[in-house]
């Protein structure tokens, strides 16, 4: 835990006071104004309740119609709802109209390139925003054996970053030197294994050697790559099919229950383009980022987001993509409000150009 509270402050010294930080502010105050006043995402709530989200006795306080109001589930309750390690659980809603066709969940080929923009904000402070050009490596490799796995266990995926570099429309400034220090990233890679649903499991990241001090960098860039390989339905679907998908998560170090609700928004041929609402959930009061004082709980969390993938129907990575989502928590001790805690990532997914110095 120590160490990581290291990485983080390393990382703001990498920003200078200044523009960063101002429009940091900016955004923080703007969302503070709508923290736990926004109206429920009715829909989304409304699938959530529907998949039996919450397994809480009515005797519970904020549970058992649904997911909890304050974002927090009382003790026991979110290991009861999504167990930590549990695989991610699949609840289809509709199946949509015809034609329908059953959607692959096999990662794109070995050679693909993607773009990946990455603004984050973590809840220590501003993180630079970062453009990767990423390359798979091979998703047809078996996962490491194992005699307790299960034959399906799925297959290893290996994303290689082949460039990283501070978007030049970030508005925020950098201590000098700092650019050359993030360029380092580039040789880093990400692992993990694509399982047969078609999500991403055990995804690690390995910086190269000669950027360990900022590999924490890579850290929202592996949170967003988490996101997009989203659990497809086994049967067949068409437009307008609906699913829920509960898993658990880590954002900037802060494990949390999130449910996504996807929308098949169109089914042509081969070309899918699938819509997509999250919501993150504290597991309990005890889920924190980390780096806080002991004593501290989590009193209430909100978080929504939405995100438009296309992708082919025959593979199971977005072509493009575009996603955020913000963080808001309360945190207090003995059930007190003691401060405010913001993150937030936005970041946009396309095919990476082949030559860029032509268009």
């Amino acid at each position: 835990m120590k160490a990581r509270v290291l990485h983080f402050t390393a990382a703001l010294a990498l920003v200078t006071l200044g523009t960063a930080c101002d429009s940091a502010d900016k955004k923080t105050k703007s969302d503070a104004r709508a923290v736990f006043s926004a109206k429920p995402k009715s829909k989304l709530e409304q699938a959530i309740a529907a998949a039996g989200a919450s397994s809480a006795g009515p005797s519970a306080p904020d549970q058992g119609k649904g997911p909890p109001a304050t974002g927090v589930f009382a003790a026991g309750l979110g290991d009861v709802e999504q167990p930590s390690g549990a695989p991610p659980k699949l609840t289809m809603v509709s199946v949509g109209s015809e034609p329908k066709l059953v959607l692959s969940s096999k990662g794109l080929a070995a050679g693909t390139r993607l773009a990946v923009s990455v603004n984050a904000t973590a809840f220590q402070g501003p993180l630079p925003a970062m453009l990767y050009t990423l390359e798979v490596a091979g998703d047809d490799a078996p996962a490491k054996p194992d005699a307790k796995a299960a034959p399906d266990a799925g297959r290893t995926l290996v994303l290689n970053v082949k460039k990283a570099e501070i978007d030049p429309k970030w508005p925020g400034k950098l201590q000098e030197g700092a650019g050359k220090l993030l360029a380092r990233l580039t040789g880093s890679k990400l692992t993990a294994t694509l399982t047969p649903e078609g999500s991403l499991a055990e995804l690690k990241v390995v910086a190269s050697k000669d950027a360990k001090e900022i590999e924490y960098i890579l850290e929202a860039l592996a949170q967003s790559l988490g996101f997009v390989f989203l659990p497809v339905p086994k049967e067949s679907v068409g437009t307008g099919a609906s699913w829920l998908v509960a898993d658990r998560t880590r954002i900037h170090g802060m494990e949390l229950i999130r449910y996504r609700a996807a929308t098949v928004q169109k089914l042509q041929g081969d070309d899918l383009v699938i819509g997509v609402d999250v919501r993150h959930y504290a597991p309990s009061a005890a889920a924190l980022p980390e780096g806080l004082p002991a004593g501290v709980e989590t009193l209430r969390l909100e978080s929504f987001g939405q995100a438009t993938f296309a992708r082919k129907a025959s593979d199971s990575t977005p072509l493009v993509a575009k996603f955020g989502w913000p963080i808001d928590i309360v945190i207090g001790k003995g059930g007190q409000p003691a401060g405010k805690l913001h993150a937030e990532v936005q970041v946009e997914l396309q095919p990476a150009v082949s030559n860029p110095s032509t268009k």
